[in-house]
């Protein structure tokens, strides 16, 4: 069932139509699927290897176009990601653009690769200090540098829901907004049996109206003011975990972008700082998809729940669609 449910989600991913919506779990499965670029070249190099008359023991490089396949196969989990916010984007319940910003994150990864790519080939055909060579290489720092660093500022600041790298801290006024105390998530019936989601004549029953008002403005409450330590207003995991993600989130989008855009020279072998780069890579999307699925969840409690039921056997399970879609 969880299989089937998965290849669904990649079909999804690859091949669902430009008019339909995209669903917050099909996002979190393609940006996942982004850490998994070196992967997906080294599947690509590996069985270029076991082609009969190629050596097992060094990938092939390739000659004329033929080098530019592998840069082209490990930017296929960006170009998916950057396919789900074209359709976000042009759908017709989206009235804003944070889709086609989304997009151009993705999008400044493709400069990075091809011109590590490209770093590898004029390196081998002219020498390492030619001034061709530096100025490719320079460009492709200034490249790697961009996509880094956008992308922690789209982690922090639309991916969590943060207040510390927003461009605007003011009102529509220009009135600077009141800095308030962090607080707790309110979700006090989250784990009860009392469903959140409901379908049919299902009934919602709240003893407890005075609460629900009270958690209600507290999620509302994050529109109007900004957290002084640059964090937001809701908060589900203790203080400190905040800032110490967002440290360890620049630091790891800086060394595996360097390490992910260099791995296109295939001259370079594997060791113990590789594997660990790939272990920090691996920890820093893990703790990635915690804060976003919690920075979605806190929307969804102000926007209101949507359960879609499938046709596939009457099974149902939840699909939320992206809440860009409803903002």
């Amino acid at each position: 069932m969880e299989r089937r449910k998965l290849l669904h989600a990649i079909r999804r991913c690859l091949f669902s139509p430009w008019d339909s919506p995209v669903y917050f779990s099909d996002v979190i499965l393609a940006d996942i699927f982004t850490s998994f670029a070196q992967v997906v070249g080294d599947i690509w190099l590996s069985l270029g290897m076991l082609i009969p008359g190629h050596s097992i023991l060094r990938p092939q490089i390739g000659v004329g176009i033929s080098r530019w396949i592998l840069p082209t196969v490990m930017s296929l989990p960006y170009l998916v990601r950057l396919r789900q916010c074209v359709i976000e984007y042009n759908h017709h319940a989206n009235t804003q653009r944070r889709p086609l910003y989304n997009a151009l994150k993705y999008a400044s990864a493709f400069p990075a690769i091809y011109l590590s790519a490209a770093q590898g080939f004029v390196a081998g055909e002219v020498g390492g200090d030619d001034d061709t060579s530096n100025y490719v290489f320079e460009l492709w720092l200034v490249a790697a540098l961009v996509n880094s660093l956008y992308s922690f500022w789209w982690d922090v600041t639309n991916d969590w829901g943060m207040d510390l790298l927003r461009l605007r801290n003011a009102d529509e006024h220009g009135i600077r907004l009141p800095s308030i105390p962090p607080k707790r998530l309110p979700l006090p019936r989250l784990h009860s049996a009392t469903p959140l989601i409901l379908t049919g004549d299902d009934v919602l029953h709240l003893h407890d109206t005075e609460e629900l008002s009270r958690s209600v403005a507290e999620l509302t409450n994050h529109t109007k003011h900004y957290h002084p330590l640059g964090l937001r207003h809701s908060l589900h995991l203790p203080l400190l975990v905040y800032p110490f993600l967002i440290f360890l989130n620049l630091v790891l989008r800086l060394t595996w972008s360097m390490k992910l855009f260099s791995v296109v020279n295939v001259s370079s072998h594997a060791n113990i700082a590789n594997f660990c780069l790939k272990m920090a890579e691996l920890f820093r999307r893990w703790m990635w998809v915690f804060i976003r699925v919690e920075w979605e969840m806190i929307k969804k409690g102000r926007e209101g729940h949507t359960k879609l039921r499938t046709d596939d056997e009457s099974t149902e399970y939840e699909l939320i669609p992206s809440a860009t879609l409803e903002r």
